[in-house]
């Protein structure tokens, strides 16, 4: 079965430079940044599925998270 999933692309320039990024509010995560619309698309459908695998682990096993390297919790105890 699939699902429709709201892409949504952006035309940006920086540098002189022209680009486009793709985001989507139903995909967790998903960024993706093309020279074109159509390299943008494909970057996106490609990493729809890799996303709902990590998204689907996530809910499978709660205790694993998918926090950067350069993010880290620890316990602190308040009197």
């Amino acid at each position: 079965m699939q699902n429709q999933i709201i892409l949504n692309i952006e035309y940006c320039q920086e540098n002189n430079q022209n680009y486009f990024v793709a985001t989507s509010p139903d995909i967790q995560g998903l960024v993706a940044e093309a020279d074109t619309i159509d390299a943008v698309i494909e970057i996106a459908k490609d990493l729809i599925p890799i996303l709902l695998e990590l998204d689907q682990t996530k809910a499978e096993h709660p205790c694993i998270t998918l926090t950067p390297a350069s993010h880290f919790q620890i316990p602190l105890m308040a009197s």
